[in-house]
């Protein structure tokens, strides 16, 4: 039986694990909260069902082999784990869709506020230098 590399587990563990704090953090601020919960859900639950599921398999595939070709043969388990897997990664473009959007809303925020005091700034500069001119 051949296994996957030790850096893709590694890697694999890091985006479930960043998965897992994310989803989290965004239930508690309450951002697309029934969305971040069923990401924190499956993010617990895909790396047990794809170890229960990864350890039928015969032969010489490892455990990405084996999903794809029992997804080829229609098995449910399979099915759902992929599913399972793309709906984490669109929950992950709409999370950093989100974040950037957050982002750019802010610095469009903060650009309007400076040239609206810079605005501000120069009427009162304006404003005084024309009263000292008045009482010369």
């Amino acid at each position: 039986m051949e296994v996957i590399s030790d850096s893709f587990l590694i890697i694999y563990l890091i985006i479930m694990g960043l998965t897992l704090i994310s989803s989290t953090i965004c239930y508690i601020l309450g951002i697309q909260q029934t969305l971040s919960v069923i990401a924190l859900i499956l993010s617990l639950g895909i790396p047990l069902v794809n170890l229960i599921f990864s350890a039928q398999r015969t032969g010489e595939l490892n455990g990405y082999e084996y999903l794809i070709s029992q997804f080829r043969e229609k098995d449910l388990w399979a099915i759902f784990i992929i599913l399972a897997y793309v709906y984490l990664a669109v929950w992950w473009i709409l999370f950093i869709n989100r974040q950037l959007m957050q982002r750019q809303f802010y610095k469009w925020v903060k650009e309007m506020y400076l040239k609206l005091h810079h605005r501000i700034a120069e009427y009162w500069r304006n404003k005084t230098s024309q009263k000292e001119n008045n009482e010369e």
